[in-house]
C-alpha cells in the first residue's frame, strides 16, 4: 500500500458519511509501516479487517459467509488484482452491503508484480467503470487527493438498486430514455 491510498482513504473518511460496521477486504497488511494505518482513519467506528490469511474475520471474499445487506462500508484496496475472478468479488461487495452502502476501491495500474498470493491484473479506468456497472459510482480517478496522477485508480461507489442492472434495457427504463 502507497502512502496516496492512504491519502484517498482519509479524504473518503472525512467527506462522506461513512455507515458501519466498515470492514476492509483484503486488510491483511503486509508492510509493517502502514499495519492500522486504515482503521485509525476512522476513529471510534466498529472497523474490522477481513483476510483469506488473517484478520479480524478470516473469509473467502468470493464467498464471505456475512448476512445480505450486513455491512455499511467495504473497503477493498489495492486487492482486485490479486483475484482471479473480480467480478465475482465485486458482486459479493455488493451482496454484503446495506442499500446505501459505499464501497471504496483502489488498485494499481502500474506497479511490479506482487504475488500476495498471487497477481493476476491491472485496471485501468474503464475496467472499474465496467465492474461497476451495478453500482452508482460516485468518483472514479487516477489522481490522488492533491491532484498527482498516482498510478491508481481510485473509486468510490454505492448501492442504490435494488438488484443488478446488466441488462442495459433495466437501465434504460429506470432513466426513462
Amino acid at each position: 500500500m502507497e502512502a496516496s491510498v492512504l491519502r484517498f482513504v482519509n479524504n473518503v473518511a472525512t467527506t462522506f458519511d461513512i455507515k458501519e460496521p466498515i470492514i476492509d477486504f483484503g486488510g491483511r497488511i503486509i508492510q509493517p509501516e502502514y499495519f492500522g494505518a486504515v482503521g485509525a482513519l476512522f476513529p471510534g467506528k466498529d472497523f474490522k479487517t477481513f483476510d483469506l490469511q488473517g484478520g479480524d474475520i478470516i473469509g473467502d471474499i468470493y464467498d464471505t459467509n456475512l448476512a445480505d445487506e450486513s455491512i455499511g462500508t467495504a473497503l477493498c484496496l489495492e486487492v482486485l488484482e490479486h483475484l482471479a475472478e473480480p467480478q465475482r468479488a465485486i458482486d459479493e461487495l455488493r451482496r454484503v452491503l446495506v442499500y446505501g452502502g459505499l464501497l471504496v476501491l483502489s488498485t494499481p495500474i502500474c506497479w511490479h508484480i506482487h504475488p500476495y498470493p498471487k497477481d493476476y491484473w491491472r485496471f485501468l479506468p474503464s475496467g472499474i467503470e465496467f465492474l461497476l456497472r451495478d453500482w452508482f459510482v460516485d468518483l472514479l480517478t487516477t489522481r490522488d487527493s492533491e491532484g498527482d496522477t498516482s498510478g491508481h485508480v481510485f473509486a468510490t461507489a454505492r448501492k442504490i438498486f435494488k438488484k443488478p442492472l446488466r441488462n442495459k434495457g433495466d437501465i434504460d427504463i429506470w432513466l426513462n430514455l
